[in-house]
């Protein structure tokens, strides 16, 4: 069995530089944003300060573009030192911080007048007001990755050559899981989503695991990869949902970059590039059939209208779009300062939000409380707040969230747990990853997916979607054997 060792544990007899050995440094790029973190907060507190409105315009333009690149250099820092880095916590966090904390926010600069009528839907952000979401976000950066410096921040692993047959029979039982669950979906009418989500992240580290066989050479297994990207696919089409659609490429290209010990520059570029188009083409299909209220049909009917719409059987003049305008509503899509904005004016005023203090209730399973109350509908009761109808969802950023229900000191709080979390959930996928037991996929899914939910619920992701993760890799560490047991070898 391969032993992994601990930071408390690389005495000097520990050769780290040894090829026997990998080191994952975690704190690798995140030092040095914590700093530029804390200066960046530091000027827009004296811009806050100062109150001159020429100073907070130059601070609202060039800060957050200043902490997009800083976001994104620290990522490539990461993922050129060792492609498994793309599956921590830590570097999805940076990335959709520097979308949208960063690039977000610069709609207000260059946007048009339709988009930033769209933009100002809860609440009229400019000036001061803008100044203050940017510093929420910059502090909550900042904060997020002093949270994952709690955490040792230097592990050594010896390496492990990869076992192709437990690989194999690791993508059948997980596709196994999916279709088990899908049928007993058909049967129950309602299943809890802890089950639901299980069956989700099985296929998906189904389709990682023939991704990551087929990048490795086994061109045998290109057709079940290429088959369950496209069984996700139809799944995603008509759910309307963009994280949705584009989560499945994105797992896709990750099994590809599994096999890679090196980052594949050329390769990488292109797989991004495939991304941005995909979200593009999506995006219009998304709209469609939320303002139009699809997503309420049977999957068949959804799946009709939307091929219908892909093939312009039914698109009016008045759905098209030039190019530019697609990428400035994409664009206007990344932020989060509006409705930051709105929450943080109605927790000042004394109006404060209720959305973390029944955090109690995650801890309590269904089948012991049948009438517990359904925390998934927090969104939709944020967009009858703004809105004034329930049919859509409305995410206010896990800090935007937190400073509604307690304003500066909540912020602390959730930001340093949110840090702690993802590092924790970053150690665990490195350390089997990098000993290729591909039993943490589901579990390093769902990491990545909390790192990149920047825009969502703190209570729902980073406490109820905690637990269900916990459970989900108790229940696969007990029901699949470790490619390193003994019940592993003596079946080989």
């Amino acid at each position: 069995m391969m032993q992994a060792f601990t930071p408390s544990q690389q005495s000097s007899d520990i050769n780290t530089n040894s090829p026997s050995h990998v080191v994952f440094y975690h704190d690798l790029g995140i030092k040095r944003m914590i700093f530029a973190g804390g200066i960046i907060s530091l000027v827009y507190s004296l811009a806050w300060t100062i109150q001159e409105d020429l100073l907070i315009d130059i601070c609202n333009f060039t800060l957050p573009t200043a902490m997009t690149i800083l976001c994104f250099v620290s990522v490539y820092l990461r993922i050129s030192n060792n492609t498994l880095y793309l599956w921590a916590p830590e570097t999805w966090f940076l990335v959709y911080s520097g979308i949208q904390f960063g690039v977000g926010s610069l709609v207000y600069f260059s946007g048009n007048e339709a988009i930033l009528y769209s933009i100002d839907y809860a609440i009229r952000v400019r000036g001061i007001l803008l100044l203050k979401t940017n510093l929420l976000n910059s502090i909550t950066i900042t904060l997020v990755l002093i949270g994952t410096m709690f955490l040792p921040r230097k592990s050594v692993y010896q390496k492990k050559n990869v076992d192709i047959r437990f690989c194999k029979m690791l993508s059948i039982i997980f596709f196994s899981v999916f279709a088990t669950i899908w049928i007993l979906s058909k049967i129950v009418s309602v299943l809890p989503s802890s089950i639901l989500e299980l069956g989700n992240s099985s296929i998906i580290s189904s389709m990682v695991i023939n991704f990551f066989l087929w990048s490795k050479g086994d061109r045998r297994q290109a057709k079940w990869a290429l088959l369950t990207l496209i069984v996700l696919t139809l799944f995603a089409l008509p759910d309307f949902g963009k994280t949705v659609f584009l989560q499945n490429f994105l797992y896709a290209g990750l099994g590809y970059l599994l096999a890679k010990s090196v980052l594949p520059q050329k390769q990488f570029l292109a797989f991004t590039i495939l991304l941005l188009l995909l979200l593009i083409w999506y995006r219009p299909i998304s709209e469609y059939g939320r303002k139009q209220g699809i997503f309420k049909l049977t999957y068949q009917e959804r799946l009709e209208e939307t091929v219908s719409f892909i093939l312009d059987e039914r698109r009016g003049d008045s759905s098209r779009s030039s190019s530019k305008e697609s990428l400035m509503r994409l664009w206007s899509r990344q932020n989060l300062n509006g409705i930051q904005a709105y929450l943080m004016d109605r927790y000042d005023r004394g109006l404060s939000g209720n959305s973390i203090s029944e955090i109690w209730v995650y801890f309590i399973p269904r089948f012991l409380w049948p009438e517990k109350p359904y925390t998934t509908n927090i969104a939709r009761v944020l967009n009858k707040m703004v809105f004034g109808y329930e049919s859509s969802a409305l995410a206010p950023s896990f800090n935007g969230d937190a400073y509604w229900n307690g304003g500066w000191p909540a912020v602390i709080g959730v930001s340093l747990y949110v840090g702690v979390v993802i590092a924790f959930f970053s150690r665990i996928s490195l350390k089997h990853l990098n000993l290729w037991d591909l039993r943490v996929l589901p579990i390093a899914i769902a990491g990545i997916n909390l790192g990149r939910y920047v825009e969502g619920f703190f209570a729902s992701a980073f406490i109820g979607g905690v637990i269900i993760m916990g459970c989900m890799w108790l229940l696969i560490k007990t029901i699949i054997p470790s490619p390193n047991s003994k019940f592993h070898r003596w079946t080989n």
